[in-house]
């Protein structure tokens, strides 16, 4: 989950501080949304007739269609478009409808009980790291809290600093003083507080200009919106290479192809019915990687000529590059 989710998290950590980290601890778990902890009387589905929706509070049919901030009733009510009228437009980003979510929610996958999501993924972790010069960090994911979004609070020796994202506000307390406090950014901050929009700039700024970004993510449908060419990357080594559309339309490596399988699709059908190719087995060490192809070990095609030597990026068509025993 922090690799997936919060790895832009730790890069802030050591961007903020300057210093190599030492040390790292990790735990967490799969806690609640399990089978067994589903509360009696729940549905398969929210809109299935559960009987445990009146105290249930992750119940879709409160978050997606009553809820004063996030309903689909509010979007209506006030017009809302385009990200200001999230979460309903990830649901039906083409029909900002009551009738359209409530089909979502009885046919997709935002309907279905949290409890019985096939979940694999743990609902809390926390990192320690210990970095030079003594300086420590602790890293809190949760699924429980009562708003999403980060909050940052750096204790330090003459005073501390707290901000919340979300809130676009920074609290700067010196010992002994009256704490003072002020917006951090300008502009419009919807979508992923304000991240969309200059990834929108960036896209204008190159078509008027044009500008060369080298861009590094690991949201593929920002990639596919930003980027003119792509190289995917597997453990440090670049395992296909090609323009964008080309490699969207046409991906050759298995790892471009699993990871392609894997973006979600904005409408809820089409979500239900793809399929998504499983990655299985152990991820080398990035340390100790030794000879063959470091995708070997979870390479369903893979030979012992994988597992011995490291195949070359090579022309496989036109502009079209990938590092795989499979083209040899």
């Amino acid at each position: 989950m922090i690799l997936a989710k919060s790895c832009h998290d730790l890069d802030i950590f050591v961007w903020l501080l300057g210093k190599q980290c030492k040390k790292v601890s990790s735990y967490g778990g799969l806690h609640l949304f399990r089978p067994e902890k589903a509360p009696e009387g729940a549905a398969k589905r929210c809109l299935d007739g559960c009987l445990a929706k009146a105290d249930c509070p992750y119940d879709a049919e409160k978050i997606y269609i009553a809820n004063e901030r996030t309903g689909i009733r509010t979007v209506v009510r006030e017009g809302k478009t385009g990200d200001a009228a999230w979460p309903c437009c990830v649901l039906t980003p083409n029909d900002l409808s009551e009738a359209a979510v409530r089909k979502a929610l009885k046919t997709g996958p935002y309907g279905r009980c949290v409890y019985a999501c096939d979940n694999d993924v743990v609902d809390h972790q926390v990192v320690n790291m210990e970095f030079e010069d003594g300086i420590t960090v602790d890293f809190q994911m949760t699924a429980f809290t009562g708003e999403g979004g980060r909050t940052i609070h750096i204790c330090g020796t003459k005073g501390d600093i707290k901000g919340n994202l979300g809130k676009n506000k920074v609290i700067l307390t010196q010992f002994g003083r009256t704490p003072v406090s002020f917006e951090v950014a300008e502009g419009d901050m919807s979508g992923h507080a304000g991240g969309d929009n200059r990834l929108n700039l960036l896209v204008k700024l190159q078509r008027e200009l044009g500008l060369t970004y080298l861009f590094i993510a690991h949201d593929l449908s920002m990639v596919k919106h930003i980027s003119d060419r792509v190289g995917v990357m597997y453990m440090g080594h670049i395992v296909e290479l090609a323009s964008s559309k080309e490699l969207y339309a046409n991906p050759q490596h298995p790892y471009t192809k699993a990871l392609l399988s894997a973006i979600p699709i904005p409408n809820p059908e089409k979500e239900k019915n793809k399929v998504v190719l499983p990655l299985e087995g152990e991820v080398g060490s990035p340390i100790n990687c030794g000879p063959g192809c470091r995708f070997a070990s979870r390479c369903k095609y893979a030979t012992e000529r994988c597992k011995n030597k490291t195949p070359v990026l090579k022309e496989i068509e036109k502009e079209h590059f990938a590092a795989c025993h499979l083209f040899d």
